[in-house]
């Protein structure tokens, strides 16, 4: 499969809003909107070769999704892991 650069750009611009600040290798957890999920999902498998867990965050009133808690072992502890 060919990934464009607007791809590559993407992907890392979403990797970019979760990563750990701390290092890019740690453990993710981060809260997304919904709009962001998918190429949130895909950044993360695209750079650390890890599944995302995501569960939904609700609005403690009328129960509607306010966005996602997205969360990763991360590189460091997935299988390509250094």
């Amino acid at each position: 499969m060919k990934t464009t650069t607007t791809k590559l750009k993407k992907l890392s611009d979403a990797f970019d809003a979760v990563a750990n600040a701390e290092s890019w290798r740690g453990a993710i957890a981060a809260k997304v909107a919904a709009k962001d999920l998918a190429i949130t999902v895909e950044a993360i498998m695209h750079y650390t070769a890890t599944e995302s867990k995501v569960e939904k965050i609700r609005d403690y009133v009328d129960g509607s999704i306010t966005g996602y808690w997205v969360t990763s072992v991360g590189y460091r502890m997935g299988p390509a892991g250094s």
